[in-house]
């Protein structure tokens, strides 16, 4: 099964804000035959209180769900875990949508999506 095509999603996202925050951004396609996968590219930390110097920030990248094609035409959404094992790639004969994005505060953060479409 050789790669036929990909696709890349680039997004740059901030939050100064100590407070976690959640950002998801949604891709739907055809049903397709998808290895999907998402990373982390820069962190910019901010410290809290004071913004000037580095804090100590976490950020989670991660598919928040998948929809895949059933054999009777309709769609099945599987969401996945937002803590502890999160998912970071998944593979679908059928994949009709991915969800992806990040879980972060105080930073600013580059994440990115790749999905390759296979035949």
């Amino acid at each position: 099964m050789p790669i036929v095509g990909e696709q890349v999603f680039w997004i740059d996202l901030t939050n100064l804000d100590p407070n976690y925050v959640t950002y998801s951004y949604q891709v739907n396609m055809p049903p397709s035959r998808v290895f999907a996968k998402v990373h982390l590219h820069r962190v910019q930390e901010y410290g809290y209180p004071d913004w000037t110097k580095p804090g100590r920030v976490k950020v989670f990248t991660l598919l928040f769900n998948i929809r895949r094609r059933r054999p009777d035409g309709t769609d099945e959404q599987i969401n996945f875990p937002t803590t502890g094992r999160m998912v970071v790639a998944d593979y679908e004969d059928k994949m009709t949508s991915v969800t992806f994005g990040a879980i972060y505060g105080s930073a600013a953060t580059e994440i990115s999506l790749v999905l390759e479409y296979w035949s």
